[in-house]
């Protein structure tokens, strides 16, 4: 944890980073997806014949941005009476890890000019998740029917889809498909503006699974004496931090022009 005694310079990056996200969290949270007539958007849809492959699962990522950045913005608000924001070792990190691979699975699906290939990445991205809600069993728990129907409402939904595109489904079913290959994907299509997002992805996931050197090495270290030897005051680098926020909001921003450019735009839920 940081106590806001570090590095002033990096401490308003992050305050005026704050804001941006703050208004982002703000919106996401008072508006709702509207798919803008004749855009990209609304062709894709059309094509697909569906509502959630693939424009429904941009909403998703929006959803899960805009909760994971509500989080840590609460996480780091500067405690009573001060001014500099309070940052963690690994917490921060970890919230910026998923942050991450949700901005990331967005640009990957949404960057690609033709709309076979946008419709092709949100049926991979589907495929990928229904894997992941099978029910898991509890012992001595009732079976998991909300999960199996979920299961099963979501596969006839890509096979609907599969079947209008004429794509065999079992070619889309990539095993090797995940995290890591989504941020290569999106890494690629933001050119130089991203090609720092699998290093910090990269040092994200390594707080994430509590990689205690990578956190040491990352942090800010003050060595000092004591009557039983010498010890390691560890500190949340906010320098580093401000970098990551930095780069964050910079892909953020490339994600909401994307969806922009495909024609997904934000209206009031009233």
């Amino acid at each position: 944890m940081s106590d806001g005694t570090g590095n002033p310079d990096a401490y308003n990056r992050i305050q005026v980073a704050r804001h941006a996200l703050a208004h982002f969290v703000r919106e996401a949270y008072t508006s709702r997806q509207f798919v803008m007539p004749e855009s990209q958007a609304a062709h894709d849809k059309a094509r697909a014949g569906s509502d959630h492959i693939p424009n429904r699962l941009v909403e998703g990522f929006i959803a899960s941005t805009a909760d994971h950045l509500k989080a840590w913005l609460r996480a780091s608000e500067p405690p009573a009476g001060e001014t500099s924001p309070l940052l963690h070792l690994y917490a921060d990190y970890t919230l910026w890890r998923a942050i991450l691979e949700s901005l990331a699975s967005g640009i990957w699906l949404l960057a690609p000019s033709p709309s076979d290939e946008r419709i092709r990445r949100g049926v991979i991205l589907a495929l990928y998740e229904w894997k992941a809600t099978g029910p898991v069993e509890r012992p001595g728990r009732p079976a998991d029917e909300a999960a199996t129907r979920t299961q099963t409402e979501l596969h006839g939904i890509i096979e609907r889809v599969c079947n209008r595109m004429g794509w065999p489904v079992t070619d889309l079913d990539q095993r090797r498909f995940g995290p890591t290959q989504i941020i290569r994907g999106a890494q690629q299509h933001l050119g130089s503006d991203g090609r720092d997002l699998f290093y910090w992805w990269t040092i994200c996931s390594r707080s994430a699974h509590a990689q205690s050197l990578t956190a040491l090495l990352r942090a800010r270290r003050t060595h000092f004496d004591t009557p039983h030897g010498g010890a390691v005051d560890v500190e949340t680098d906010e320098a580093l931090v401000a970098e990551l926020v930095e780069f964050a909001v910079g892909t953020l921003n490339s994600f909401a022009s994307l969806t922009r450019e495909r024609g997904l735009l934000r209206v009031s839920r009233e």
